[in-house]
């Protein structure tokens, strides 16, 4: 209904110029003509009269579909005066042209001469009717625009509207029947009386309005600001709950919906400030179980490395001894569980590592950096790993120079040596794993690329997780404990970094690790 209505509006009040013009001009040639058909016996006065109301009602509707122009105020005046006034003295003039086709010149002059009228006519026909008709136009658009921004003017403008109707109904009612009373064509009697009661009766009546809207206008709004006011407090309320103050409420006054808003309001509040209090409780609850897991994690993991490192001990020892009780069976089977428990003590390692960066414990010995060097050495370190795991080449992409940047030499070590055996797992033989550097204003950059199988869109966002492997190493059968990565965020970040990647399948994956400059 409300979209039907501003339908109803646009079409009525706005059109183009031309259109606007061309409108107020054929409804004048089609009355002027009606008049001329049917006039010819009236007398002087009343046949003019009916001229005149005829370019009075051109007037008005040129000047209500005319639409408002865009602006600063003066821009605004500007095209009101120019435009607006010119188009109608433009209107009236051809009215006039097309007028006198119909009436002798002589007796126009006859009239205009002898009756006077002339100075009415054009007080009528431009200043009058445009004038005002252009004022109350631009004035009902500002009007609209407070009226969306602030509900009590709304409802103000509710009851004004209904007074002002009445009192137009009465008013029109009292203009059709004096109109029917008169002899003559009905609707040319209906627009000399409008002219009557605007060009005579206007003064007074905008003087009454003025009185009786006065305290109507008062009375009105301060009825709407009592609804509007408890609906502030209602806002207010909603601003303060969504700025995370769960302890806020309002004072319910009344009975009516606005009171029963108010009491849901506050009954959401109590109800919101309730579960976040428990949620926080729980929050705290997993918060503590998670450290208490940790410190366990870290504990037991710092306890197994002795046993471990012991057990290590011995079978090297016993590998080591040359008897002859040691048969070459016996030797291979020490030697598969000399591996397996080497395998043990990494695994160990990397969850003891974790453990204490989780818990911040990470012991951290930073210093100055050169990163060329430590990371040519780290890639000629690990070249013939890769070439003899599946003829990999290990390429690098380095300056000459880089600036320094403060870390963990062991740490950085550990980092790069995960993300390279990661690469190299991946890679198909025949592949390729290259190694770059870059600094970029205050951070400097390090990149691991490869040309694996890549990552699915799905597995990015927990590959950081501890233990997860991916569908792609499924498949391929590639081994791991899966702590691999997790330990290369945790130790970035340790040391103020940020590790991201960068996957497409059947492309590769590129790691890049970014620390800040000294």
């Amino acid at each position: 209904m409300a979209s039907k209505l501003r339908n109803w509006r646009h079409w009525l009040f706005r059109t183009s110029r031309v259109r606007a013009s061309l409108e107020a001009l054929l409804i004048g040639i089609l009355l002027l003509t009606l008049l001329f058909q049917s006039g010819d016996d009236l007398p002087d006065i009343q046949y003019f009269g009916y001229a005149t109301s005829i370019l009075f009602l051109c007037a008005i509707v040129f000047a209500l579909r005319l639409p408002l122009p865009s602006g600063l105020w003066w821009q605004q005046l500007f095209f009101e005066i120019i435009f607006g006034i010119t188009t109608v003295l433009l209107i009236v003039w051809l009215l006039f042209q097309f007028g006198s086709l119909f009436i002798p010149t002589d007796r126009i002059a006859k009239f205009l001469i002898e009756e006077q009228i002339w100075i009415d006519v054009w007080y009528a026909l431009i200043l009058f009717p445009f004038i005002m008709l252009r004022t109350l136009k631009h004035a009902s658009y500002y009007w609209q625009n407070i009226r969306r921004k602030y509900l009590v003017w709304e409802l103000t403008h509710g009851h004004l509207l209904f007074v002002i109707l009445t009192l137009l109904l009465l008013s029109g009612g009292f203009i059709v029947w004096l109109s029917l009373v008169e002899t003559g064509p009905f609707l040319i009697n209906l627009f000399t009386r409008l002219i009557g009661v605007v060009a005579v009766g206007s003064g007074p009546f905008i003087i009454f309005l003025f009185v009786i809207l006065s305290p109507l206008s008062f009375l009105a709004y301060y009825t709407s600001r009592r609804i509007t006011q408890r609906l502030q407090t209602l806002s207010r309320g909603i601003d303060a709950l969504r700025d995370s103050d769960y302890q806020a409420r309002v004072l319910v006054n009344g009975e009516d919906e606005v009171a029963k808003l108010q009491s849901d309001f506050n009954a959401m509040a109590e109800d919101l400030e309730n579960a976040l209090n428990e949620l926080k409780t729980e929050r705290d609850m997993v918060t503590s179980l998670l450290k208490s897991r940790r410190e366990l994690f870290a504990a037991v993991s710092h306890d197994l490395r002795t046993p471990i490192a012991t057990l290590r001990a011995y079978i090297q020892s016993t590998l080591k001894h040359e008897s002859d009780t040691i048969t070459p069976n016996l030797r291979l089977d020490l030697e598969v569980l000399e591996g397996e428990v080497i395998q043990l003590q990494n695994l160990i390692d990397d969850l003891f590592t974790i453990a204490r960066t989780e818990l911040d414990k990470l012991e951290l010995k930073i210093e100055n950096i050169d990163l060329i060097p430590l990371l040519n050495r780290i890639v000629k370190s690990t070249t013939h790993f890769a070439w003899q795991k599946g003829k990999i080449q290990l390429n690098t992409d380095l300056p000459q120079q880089l600036p320094l940047v403060k870390l963990d030499k062991v740490r950085l070590e550990q980092i790069m040596n995960n993300l390279l055996h990661n690469s190299i797992k991946y890679t198909s033989p025949g592949g390729v794993v290259i190694v770059s550097a870059v600094a970029e204003q205050d951070i400097v950059e390090i990149q691991v690329k490869d040309t694996g199988g890549g990552i699915s869109v799905e597995d990015l966002p927990h590959i950081w997780e501890p233990f997860f492997r991916s569908h792609n190493s499924h498949s391929k059968n590639v081994s791991g404990s899966g702590l691999g990565l997790t330990m290369v965020k945790n130790l970035t970040e340790a040391m103020g970094g940020l590790v991201t990647v960068e996957s497409e399948i059947g492309i590769g994956s590129c790691f890049k690790i970014r620390f800040p400059l000294i």
